[in-house]
Parts: structure tokens; C-alpha cells; sequence
């Protein structure tokens, strides 16, 4: 039998996240960036299914489909460790080996719905977990801005005309915005349940306007956003042509298998890659990308949208905000930045082709920074990077290694890596499986 290797880092950078903010097992990258081992739950049964984080939690699920967190992201957790949250660097010496963080352990998210989960998305206020055939959601409550264990909504997820499995269930993407979520189902319809102020899922209503004056034509139609309370197909997205969804605060994209990106929702930094500052109430197909300039990723976060071409090129719209309408130097006013190409990357170690747009290349958003996975390396790019991770990082329209490792086709070693960034961390799950001695756990699922 081979063994299998498992091993999850993280930046701690972040004073919420729940870990000691000095750590013996660290490393650290040529250009500075450190690396921190962190223990997995105790009883976490490997390969990691999923991997997933907000400004003050860590998410896993492991091959059972068994939910872990570490954290303060209930708001009950808020209450138990407000008065006992303990500084590090109030710890002497003789003390900091033996202590703890409150509310470091894994604890596992134990609920009589949570069973065989193979998806994960968290936000700020909001928890969705995707299993084989149903959907909970967690959602926060009326007194607090936390989701709370003790409530939550379970619905059976939309049928599929799928007979494969492969990808996990009925689900192959999901992503949770402030209040709201959108899902990919198998069959490539987008679902959507929540919050829908600015048209950020997708659903409008139309009414039309009619004059009290014969000799009038009738007035443009009213669109009218509401709340959504039940899971509702997205009818404006094409039905069947859905790969990937990706939401920010307000804000959300759709990725389709003819490599079109839609856009919907809050647009007031112009994060939606359109020059209208607008919301955009009505799902709308950007004209950069298309069947001979295909997208092949996209991600969000607050206030810019990322979307990685087939050439391997990564493209960013919107601004950071300075205030909302202030004006730029005194100059202009603020405009997007539709397009703006990576250094070039080089090909991937694991396809025998040069084909930039392999499985093994995906975008990760954090606060104020995107990450690019490759077969071999993370790449990052953004502010956030200098303002949370990487203080040496000055150069905003560069992209920077993060972390490298080495990975060869030949090798007798089957590695899986995993990438989730938080607010102001980066997480990575590796995990090294001996080939040809120990069959994947993942395959008896």
C-alpha cells in the first residue's frame, strides 16, 4: 500500500483567522512570504473535498462529505469567545507552547441535514453547502450579521439528466455573494436563492407601463428586483451552457461552455467590465470575450472581476474604491481597467501540449487580490497582497510567485493542491498520493 502525504499552510496573516500568530513549523519563500503548517481536525479522513474561507473562518470537507471549521463565524461562537479571545503577544515564552487560541480546535459542523456535502461557499454572512442530492444553506439572522448553526434551509436540489456522477453530484459550481447564492448545476442551468437589491441574481421583473393618453405610445417597461425566498432557475442565462459562477458583495458572473461571460448586478466601481456605473439589473453577455476569444475562468471579489482568457492571459475590470464618484488627481473621473494581460506564464508540466488553457490553471479572489493556480506555482496580484501578506510586495501591476513546487508526470507521486483565499490569508491544502501502490480514497466515494 502507498501512504498518502496531507499537509494544509496558511499566511497568518490575520488576527482573527484562528491561528498563533508565532509558529515553530513555518518556511519562507525567497521573496518573503511565509508559510505556516496547520494541524487538520483529528478526525479528518483524506483527500479534501473541498476548501473554503471568510475573514474569520477556515471551512474543510473531507471524503466522507463531514463538514470541519476553525473559528469565529457563528454568531454564537461570538458570544462564547468575545470575553477569552487571548493576543499572542500578551503570552510569555514559558507559556506560548502550551497555549492555544479560544476557538483554534476543528470543530465539526454537526447538523441532522449535513450529510455527504461535496461542495462548500461561504461569505460574510452566509453558508451554503452542497451535498448529493440536497442543499443547506445557512443564513444570518434577524438580530445578528453572522449565520447562526441553530437556523437554516434545506432543499433537495434540482434534478439532473446527468447519469454521470463524476465532478460530485448534481453540483459542479457554487459561490455566495452578501445574502445570496448562485449554483451550476450539472446539467449548466444557474440556480439562485436570496438577496437581489441590484439585480445580482439574475431575476427581474418586467412591467409595462401604459399612458393615460391614447394619442401616446406606451412608456419602456419598469424592471423590478425582489427577494428571492425559494431556489429559482435563472431563465436569462441559456439553459444548459452554465460552467461556472462567481459572486463578490453584490456583484455576479457566469462563466458559459461557449466561453461567454454574463454579468449582473452592483456596478458602481465598474466591476462588471462595462463602462456604466450603473446597475446592471438584466444579465448582459461582455462583448470582450466570445467563441474566437473564449474565457476559460472567472472570479470576484469586492470591487474587480477577473477573467483568464484561453491564451492564458488574465483580464481585470473595475477600480478600487477611493470613495464612491471622487474624482482621480483632481483629473478624470474613475474608469475601469477592461484588460490587462499577466507575465507571460509558462506552459503546464502536466499537459503534453502547450495549451495555456489546461484544468490544472484557476483564478482565486481574496480582499483586494486575485491568485492564479497553476500545475506548479501560485501567482498573486493586488493590493491586498502588500496591505496583508506580502509587505515587500510595491509593484500593484506585477504578478508575484507565492509558492512553487516541483511536480512531474513521471514522478511516482500523485499530488492534488487546493487553493482558498480569505480576506487577508491564503490557504493550501497539498496532498501527495503515492501512484500505482494505493488507489485514490476520492474514487470510493
Amino acid at each position: 500500500m502507498g501512504r498518502l502525504h496531507a499537509g494544509l499552510f496558511t499566511t497568518c496573516c490575520s488576527p482573527l483567522l484562528p491561528w498563533k500568530k508565532h509558529a515553530t513549523n513555518d518556511t519562507t519563500t525567497s521573496n518573503g512570504t511565509s508559510w505556516t503548517l496547520v494541524s487538520l481536525p483529528e478526525n479528518f479522513l483524506p483527500p479534501l473535498a473541498s476548501l473554503t474561507a471568510t475573514w474569520s473562518c477556515i471551512f474543510l470537507v473531507d471524503n466522507r462529505g463531514s463538514v470541519f471549521y476553525a473559528g469565529r463565524y457563528f454568531c454564537q461562537d461570538w458570544t462564547e469567545h468575545s470575553h477569552c479571545w487571548i493576543e499572542v503577544d500578551d503570552v510569555d515564552d514559558s507559556s506560548r507552547k502550551n497555549t492555544t487560541t479560544p476557538g483554534a480546535e476543528w470543530k465539526l459542523l454537526e447538523n441532522e441535514d449535513i450529510r455527504d456535502i461535496q461542495h462548500l461557499s461561504a461569505s460574510s454572512n452566509l453558508l451554503v453547502l452542497v451535498g448529493a442530492t440536497h442543499l443547506i444553506v445557512f443564513p444570518c439572522t434577524e438580530s445578528s450579521s453572522s449565520p447562526s448553526k441553530h437556523r437554516w434551509f434545506t432543499w433537495a436540489l434540482p434534478s439532473s439528466n446527468s447519469t454521470s456522477r463524476e465532478g460530485g453530484g448534481c453540483c459542479q459550481s457554487v459561490a455566495t455573494g452578501r445574502g445570496y447564492f448562485l449554483l451550476v448545476t450539472s446539467d449548466g442551468d444557474v440556480y439562485g436563492w436570496g438577496a437581489n437589491d441590484y439585480g445580482q441574481l439574475g431575476i427581474v421583473e418586467q412591467q409595462q407601463q401604459h399612458s393615460d393618453s391614447d394619442d401616446t405610445q406606451d412608456e419602456d417597461p419598469v424592471i423590478t428586483c425582489k427577494y428571492c425566498d425559494s431556489l429559482t432557475r435563472i431563465e436569462a442565462v441559456p439553459s444548459g451552457m452554465a460552467l461556472k459562477v462567481a459572486c463578490c458583495d453584490m456583484s455576479s458572473a457566469v462563466l458559459l461552455k461557449n466561453g461567454q461571460v454574463m454579468v449582473f448586478g452592483n456596478n458602481l466601481y465598474l466591476q462588471l467590465g462595462t463602462h456604466l456605473c450603473c446597475p446592471i439589473q438584466a444579465p448582459q453577455t461582455l462583448d470582450t470575450f466570445s467563441t474566437h476569444h473564449p474565457a476559460r475562468d472567472i472570479a470576484m471579489h469586492s470591487w474587480q472581476m477577473a477573467v483568464m482568457d484561453h491564451r492564458g492571459q488574465v483580464w481585470l475590470s473595475g477600480k478600487e474604491p477611493i470613495h464612491p464618484l471622487q474624482r482621480e488627481h483632481g483629473g478624470g473621473s474613475l474608469s475601469p481597467t477592461i484588460s490587462l494581460s499577466t507575465t507571460d506564464m509558462t506552459s503546464c508540466v502536466l499537459c503534453e501540449n502547450d495549451d495555456r488553457c489546461c484544468p490544472h490553471r484557476r483564478l482565486i479572489a481574496g480582499n483586494r487580490y486575485f491568485l492564479l493556480q497553476t500545475s506548479d506555482a501560485i501567482y498573486g496580484y493586488g493590493s491586498g497582497l502588500r496591505d496583508y501578506i506580502l509587505p515587500s510586495y510595491t509593484k500593484n501591476d506585477d504578478w508575484v510567485i507565492l509558492k512553487q513546487w516541483t511536480t512531474s508526470p513521471l514522478s511516482s507521486q500523485r499530488q492534488q493542491v487546493l487553493v482558498a483565499a480569505a480576506e487577508n490569508d491564503i490557504l493550501i491544502y497539498e496532498e501527495k498520493i503515492t501512484t500505482g501502490d494505493m488507489a485514490h480514497p476520492r474514487s470510493s466515494r
